[in-house]
This record gives C-alpha cells, sequence and structure tokens, in this order.
C-alpha cells in the first residue's frame, strides 16, 4: 500500500493522527494501570479489615506495598473503612 502525500499540511496531517493515536494508547494504558492498582489497594483495605487487622497496619502495608506516602495511605484507608 503506498500513500500519497498532495502537500506539507497532508504529511502534518498524518503524522498528528499517528502521534494521537500514539499517545492515547499510552493514556488507556495508564489508565488501565491505575485501575488495576486502585482495585488492588481497595482489596488490600478490605482483606486486612475483615482479617481483623487495624487500620495502622493497614496502612503501614499499603506504604509498604504500593510505595504510598503515609498521608496518601492514611487517606484511602479513612475513605474505605466503614466502622
Amino acid at each position: 500500500m503506498t500513500i500519497v502525500f498532495d502537500d506539507e499540511q497532508d504529511i502534518y496531517d498524518a503524522h498528528f493522527a499517528s502521534v494521537a493515536r500514539e499517545h492515547e494508547a499510552i493514556g488507556e494504558a495508564r489508565g488501565e494501570a491505575r485501575g488495576e492498582t486502585k482495585g488492588k489497594i481497595e482489596t488490600t483495605i478490605e482483606d486486612y479489615k475483615e482479617f481483623g487487622q487495624s487500620k495502622e497496619s493497614t496502612v503501614q502495608r499499603l506504604i509498604e506495598k504500593f510505595n504510598l506516602s503515609p498521608d496518601e495511605a492514611k487517606e484511602k484507608v479513612n475513605a474505605a473503612w466503614k466502622d
């Protein structure tokens, strides 16, 4: 298959469309990874709560396993932990 471009604008448009598709794919992959990580964090919190672990030990596990800051881990645990 041969693509013929009429002018520089056609070349620019084709290149821009290609780059846009590539960036869209990268964005989708990042979104999927973030969603997967969010699900794993939520599951970890639920499991720790279900098995009688304290909020503090749950926070520590999130820090270790997901490389979260202490504040970020506390925020996630407090948001998910329903007494």
